[in-house]
C-alpha cells in the first residue's frame, strides 16, 4: 500500500469510513485533494496520513485543496490538512464569500461548543487564510481552479458548481442561522452550495460529484450543471465519484448520457448515521446497471447484539480503542497513461458491488 504512484500513473484514491469522505488525485507528482475525513488510528486527516505514508513532499506536491461544502462528513480535519499543505491553493464554495457567512463565523467562534461540527472547521480555516495570507479562491460554475502543462500534457481542474442562484439561496439560509439562538449550528436541509469537480488531462476526464443534488430548479444543483455549465460540455468522464452517497436525489439520467462514457468506473462513499443508510439497495441496483465496475469504500458491518444497552457499551469501548478506524475503506485506482493498464486495489473494508 505504501508504494507511491509512478510519474506516468494517474491515481484516484477515495476514502470513506461510513460517515466521511476524502479524495486524493495524482498526476505527474501533482496532487489534488478534495474534502477531508479523519483517520482515527493516528487522529489526523486521512489524505494527509496517506500522502505521508507514500513519502510525498506535502509542501511542494499538493497543488490544490477543494472543500466542496461545510457538512461535517466532508470537512473534518480540513484545517490541519490546509495547515500542513502550506503552498496549496484552497478552494471554498462561493457561499463562503457572502458577508453574512463571515458574520456567522465570527458569532460562532465566540461560542463554546461541546460537540463541534463542520462549521467549527470552517471558522478555523477562514481565520487561517486571513492570518497567513493563503492563496485561495471561491469555486463556482465554470471556474478554472488549476491549469498546468507537464511534459506536454495539459492538466485542467474546473468547478462545475455552484451557480449564482445557489449562492443566493445559501445567503438566505445563512441569514436565518444568524437569527438562531441555538448553541449548535447545523447546515441547511438542502445542499445548495456543493462544489462539483471536473479534472481533465488532455482528452481524458474524471468527474467528482461531491454532494450535488437534484433540486427541481433549472438554476440549482445538477439541473444547472446539465443546462448551463460550459466546461463540462462534450467531456465524457471515464470515472465518476457518485454524488451524494449514491442517493436517488443525487442522480440524474443526463449525468450518465451526457457526462460519462458508456459503462464507466464509479465509486461510492456510503453514509450511515441513525436511520439514514446510503446507498440503499435500490440505489445500488440503479447504479450497477449503468456502470462497468462499482466500488464502495466500506460496507457497514451488521450487528449481532440484540440488546441495545450491550451494543451501545460495546461500541463505546471500540471507539475508545479506535478499532472502528478499520472501517475507513480505501479504493485506489491507478491508470498508467502509457499502457492504459488499470490497477484497482480495495483496502480495509472497501468492496466491489
Amino acid at each position: 500500500m505504501n508504494n507511491a504512484p509512478s510519474n506516468s500513473d494517474i491515481e484516484i484514491s477515495i476514502f470513506g469510513p461510513g460517515i466521511g469522505e476524502a479524495i486524493a488525485f495524482h498526476y505527474k507528482n501533482s496532487w489534488i485533494l478534495i474534502d477531508s475525513c479523519i483517520d482515527h488510528i493516528v487522529n489526523k486527516p486521512t489524505t494527509l496520513q496517506y500522502l505521508q505514508s507514500l513519502s510525498v513532499d506535502i509542501e511542494s506536491s499538493v497543488k490544490l485543496i477543494i472543500l466542496t461544502h461545510w457538512h461535517d462528513d466532508h470537512i473534518k480535519g480540513a484545517y490541519q490538512l490546509i495547515h500542513e499543505c502550506r503552498n496549496a491553493q484552497i478552494v471554498l464554495p462561493n457561499a463562503f464569500e457572502d458577508k453574512n457567512f463571515r458574520k456567522l463565523a465570527i458569532i460562532y467562534a465566540k461560542r463554546n461548543m461541546v460537540n463541534p461540527n463542520g462549521f467549527d472547521e470552517v471558522t478555523k480555516i477562514i481565520q487561517h487564510i486571513v492570518q497567513n495570507k493563503r492563496n485561495f479562491c471561491f469555486g463556482s460554475v465554470d471556474t478554472l481552479l488549476l491549469q498546468e502543462t507537464i511534459d506536454a500534457d495539459n492538466l485542467n481542474v474546473y468547478s462545475i458548481s455552484p451557480s449564482s442562484y445557489a449562492k443566493l439561496m445559501s445567503d438566505i439560509s445563512i441569514s436565518s442561522l444568524i437569527e438562531s439562538h441555538s448553541q449548535r449550528i447545523n447546515p441547511p436541509k438542502h445542499n445548495y452550495f456543493s462544489i462539483g469537480t471536473l479534472i481533465n488531462i488532455n482528452n481524458e476526464s474524471y468527474l467528482f460529484g461531491a454532494d450535488l443534488e437534484n433540486l427541481n430548479n433549472d438554476q440549482l444543483g445538477w439541473e444547472h450543471v446539465i443546462n448551463h455549465c460550459i466546461c463540462i460540455k462534450n467531456k465524457k468522464s471515464q470515472f465518476y465519484k457518485i454524488s451524494h452517497h449514491g442517493s436517488y436525489n443525487g442522480d440524474n439520467a443526463k449525468i450518465w448520457s451526457e457526462f460519462l462514457i458508456k459503462n464507466p468506473i464509479v465509486a461510492i462513499t456510503p453514509y450511515s448515521r441513525g436511520k439514514i443508510k446510503l446507498p440503499s439497495e435500490s440505489d445500488i441496483k440503479r447504479i450497477k446497471k449503468q456502470s462497468r465496475k462499482v466500488y464502495l469504500t466500506c460496507k457497514e458491518p451488521t450487528s449481532k447484539f440484540k440488546d441495545k444497552a450491550t451494543l451501545k457499551a460495546t461500541q463505546k469501548i471500540l471507539k475508545n480503542l479506535k478499532i472502528i478506524a478499520k472501517n475507513n475503506g480505501h479504493i485506489r485506482i491507478r491508470i498508467n497513461t502509457k499502457t492504459k493498464e488499470e490497477n484497482i486495489e480495495l483496502i480495509n473494508n472497501a468492496v466491489q458491488l
